[in-house]
């Protein structure tokens, strides 16, 4: 064998080992989230959109509890709570009379969702609950975002961004930071499929 083949079959033969290696080392030590819990807290900014005739919005603090439990690893159900920390006045428009303007304390909702991983860091929010107050409660269909990122001990940090349709109302914008921690499920993420496993076979 020529000294040129030779050594493309080495530089070759020691880069395989060195990605393979790493490949199996990535799939043996991914957490793996499907059967677990994960509580979440956090707080944020919410843009409170006024009604059709009064463009103009309030911005305001807001704290968030979310509990999910994961079917699998790309799919969630739970329920997420938001709290309003600011009294603030609100148009309610209702077909076929007059809209009314009336100060609305401190509301909380309560939204149970269905959540989707197409991606590792990506979460797809979607759900459909109620916001509560002291003098009317609205229903609400919310859609969103997240964006996390893994930390030691089962613990999450992520970015979040929702948009909350109410029912003859105002529509909300929400943006939060919060701390994930994820309780129970499996130890490792299977994610390799028989191709890899052929890989990992040859390998070892």
């Amino acid at each position: 064998m020529q000294p040129k083949i030779l050594l493309f079959v080495i530089i070759y033969f020691m880069l395989y080992q060195s990605f393979g290696q790493t490949e199996i080392a990535e799939v043996m030590t991914q957490e793996s989230v499907k059967n677990s819990v994960r509580l979440s807290v956090g707080v944020g900014h919410a843009y409170v959109k006024k009604g059709e005739e009064h463009t103009e919005g309030i911005s305001t603090a807001y704290f968030y509890l979310d509990v999910d439990y994961w079917l699998s690893e790309h799919i969630a159900a739970g329920v997420q709570t938001d709290l309003i920390l600011e009294n603030y006045m609100v148009e309610e428009h209702n077909v076929g009379e007059s809209s009314m303007t009336y100060e609305h304390h401190i509301p909380i909702s309560f939204v149970p969702v269905f959540i989707y991983r197409p991606f590792h860091h990506i979460l797809l929010i979607g759900g459909y609950g109620y916001e509560f107050g002291d003098e009317e409660n609205y229903s609400l269909a919310r859609g969103g975002i997240e964006y996390g990122i893994e930390l030691p001990k089962k613990f999450e940090f992520g970015i979040s961004a929702v948009y909350d349709v109410k029912v003859n109302t105002y529509d909300t914008w929400v943006f939060g930071l919060g701390i994930s921690k994820f309780f129970g499920g499996n130890s490792k993420r299977k994610v390799y499929d028989d191709a890899k496993l052929d890989n990992v076979n040859t390998i070892l």
